[in-house]
Protein backbone atom coordinates (compact mmCIF):
# COMPACT_ATOMS: atom_id res chain seq x y z
CA UNK A 1 0.00 0.00 0.00
CA UNK A 2 1.50 3.33 -0.75
CA UNK A 3 2.37 6.04 1.68
CA UNK A 4 -1.07 8.05 1.92
CA UNK A 5 0.88 11.33 1.09
CA UNK A 6 2.24 10.29 -1.68
CA UNK A 7 -1.34 8.34 -2.95
CA UNK A 8 -2.76 11.98 -2.49
CA UNK A 9 -0.60 14.18 -4.41
CA UNK A 10 -0.11 11.52 -6.68
CA UNK A 11 -4.51 11.65 -7.04
CA UNK A 12 -3.87 15.47 -7.44
CA UNK A 13 -1.58 16.03 -9.77
CA UNK A 14 -3.72 13.36 -12.01
CA UNK A 15 -6.58 14.85 -11.67
CA UNK A 16 -4.99 18.01 -12.67
CA UNK A 17 -4.30 16.40 -15.97
CA UNK A 18 -0.89 15.08 -15.14
CA UNK A 19 0.48 11.60 -14.64
CA UNK A 20 2.52 10.63 -11.68
CA UNK A 21 4.14 7.51 -10.58
CA UNK A 22 4.95 6.97 -6.83
CA UNK A 23 8.33 5.11 -6.15
CA UNK A 24 7.97 4.89 -2.39
CA UNK A 25 10.98 3.22 -1.17
CA UNK A 26 9.95 3.57 2.99
CA UNK A 27 7.47 0.10 2.30
CA UNK A 28 8.10 -3.14 4.05
CA UNK A 29 9.28 -5.01 1.27
CA UNK A 30 11.93 -2.59 0.43
CA UNK A 31 13.17 -2.55 3.88
CA UNK A 32 12.71 -6.49 3.80
CA UNK A 33 15.66 -6.08 0.62
CA UNK A 34 17.89 -3.71 2.23
CA UNK A 35 18.43 -6.08 5.85
CA UNK A 36 18.91 -9.20 5.44
CA UNK A 37 18.29 -11.87 8.00
CA UNK A 38 21.29 -11.55 10.01
CA UNK A 39 21.01 -8.08 10.39
CA UNK A 40 17.31 -8.19 11.79
CA UNK A 41 18.37 -10.42 13.97
CA UNK A 42 21.03 -7.91 15.29
CA UNK A 43 18.28 -5.50 15.78
CA UNK A 44 16.32 -7.13 17.99
CA UNK A 45 19.34 -8.46 20.06
CA UNK A 46 20.71 -4.63 20.46
CA UNK A 47 17.34 -3.49 20.80
CA UNK A 48 16.12 -5.66 23.80
CA UNK A 49 19.94 -4.75 25.45
CA UNK A 50 19.10 -1.05 24.94
CA UNK A 51 15.68 -1.65 26.86
CA UNK A 52 17.42 -3.14 29.44
CA UNK A 53 19.54 -0.08 30.06
CA UNK A 54 22.54 -2.41 30.46
CA UNK A 55 24.62 -1.50 27.11
CA UNK A 56 27.93 -1.81 26.86
CA UNK A 57 31.15 -0.49 25.20
CA UNK A 58 30.91 -3.43 23.23
CA UNK A 59 26.86 -3.05 22.52
CA UNK A 60 27.66 0.35 21.24
CA UNK A 61 30.01 -0.41 19.10
CA UNK A 62 28.43 -2.96 17.53
CA UNK A 63 25.53 -0.34 17.12
CA UNK A 64 27.63 1.65 15.08
CA UNK A 65 28.62 -1.00 13.27
CA UNK A 66 25.07 -2.20 12.43
CA UNK A 67 23.85 1.65 11.66
CA UNK A 68 26.66 1.45 8.65
CA UNK A 69 25.70 -1.71 7.02
CA UNK A 70 21.90 -0.44 7.39
CA UNK A 71 23.38 2.63 5.66
CA UNK A 72 25.09 0.40 3.01
CA UNK A 73 21.38 -1.55 2.30
CA UNK A 74 19.95 1.12 2.20
CA UNK A 75 22.41 2.95 -0.35
CA UNK A 76 21.99 -0.38 -2.33
CA UNK A 77 18.28 -0.05 -2.81
CA UNK A 78 18.43 3.28 -3.86
CA UNK A 79 21.05 2.85 -6.21
CA UNK A 80 18.87 -0.22 -7.58
CA UNK A 81 15.63 1.46 -7.81
CA UNK A 82 17.08 5.00 -9.66
CA UNK A 83 19.64 2.67 -11.87
CA UNK A 84 16.07 0.92 -13.06
CA UNK A 85 13.83 4.55 -12.96
CA UNK A 86 17.31 5.71 -15.53
CA UNK A 87 17.03 2.70 -17.45
CA UNK A 88 13.19 3.02 -18.07
CA UNK A 89 14.09 6.91 -19.47
CA UNK A 90 11.26 8.27 -16.47
CA UNK A 91 13.66 11.06 -15.82
CA UNK A 92 13.83 12.17 -19.58
CA UNK A 93 10.03 12.26 -20.00
CA UNK A 94 9.47 13.90 -16.56
CA UNK A 95 9.01 18.03 -15.30
CA UNK A 96 9.02 17.50 -11.77
CA UNK A 97 10.72 14.88 -9.11
CA UNK A 98 9.31 15.01 -5.83
CA UNK A 99 11.11 13.46 -2.51
CA UNK A 100 9.51 12.61 0.96
CA UNK A 101 12.08 13.15 3.04
CA UNK A 102 11.54 11.28 6.93
CA UNK A 103 14.26 11.99 9.43
CA UNK A 104 17.13 9.32 9.29
CA UNK A 105 19.36 8.09 6.81
CA UNK A 106 17.23 7.43 3.59
CA UNK A 107 16.78 11.93 3.66
CA UNK A 108 20.47 11.97 3.48
CA UNK A 109 20.55 9.03 0.45
CA UNK A 110 17.67 10.30 -1.65
CA UNK A 111 18.92 14.16 -1.39
CA UNK A 112 22.18 12.03 -2.66
CA UNK A 113 20.63 10.92 -5.61
CA UNK A 114 18.63 14.33 -6.22
CA UNK A 115 21.88 16.13 -6.22
CA UNK A 116 23.23 13.40 -9.37
CA UNK A 117 19.72 13.61 -10.90
CA UNK A 118 19.90 17.48 -10.89
CA UNK A 119 23.13 16.80 -12.46
CA UNK A 120 22.16 14.15 -15.30
CA UNK A 121 19.01 16.06 -15.95
CA UNK A 122 19.34 19.85 -15.40
CA UNK A 123 15.84 20.28 -16.54
CA UNK A 124 14.37 18.30 -13.94
CA UNK A 125 12.64 20.13 -11.23
CA UNK A 126 13.09 19.08 -8.05
CA UNK A 127 11.08 19.57 -4.45
CA UNK A 128 11.33 17.98 -1.37
CA UNK A 129 8.71 17.84 1.53
CA UNK A 130 7.60 15.40 4.57
CA UNK A 131 8.46 15.20 8.17
CA UNK A 132 12.08 16.75 7.54
CA UNK A 133 11.20 19.37 5.07
CA UNK A 134 8.98 20.41 7.58
CA UNK A 135 11.47 21.31 10.13
CA UNK A 136 14.20 22.23 8.42
CA UNK A 137 13.06 23.86 5.12
CA UNK A 138 15.28 26.52 4.72
CA UNK A 139 18.53 24.71 5.51
CA UNK A 140 17.68 21.87 3.57
CA UNK A 141 17.50 24.42 0.10
CA UNK A 142 20.55 26.46 1.43
CA UNK A 143 22.98 22.40 1.89
CA UNK A 144 21.23 20.85 -1.60
CA UNK A 145 21.26 23.17 -4.54
CA UNK A 146 19.33 20.14 -6.04
CA UNK A 147 16.42 21.46 -4.81
CA UNK A 148 13.70 23.89 -6.68
CA UNK A 149 11.69 24.16 -3.56
CA UNK A 150 10.80 22.91 -0.18
CA UNK A 151 6.93 22.11 0.97
CA UNK A 152 5.94 21.99 3.97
Amino acid sequence: MPDNGLATLAACLIEAGHSAEICDLGTVSTVEEHLNDAERGEIARLHDIAKSGRVSPEDMAGMMLLEGRIAAGLDRVYRKTFDELESRGLFENVGLLGLKLWVGPGAELALRWAEGLSKAHPSLRIFAGGPLATLQPRALLEKHACLDAVCV
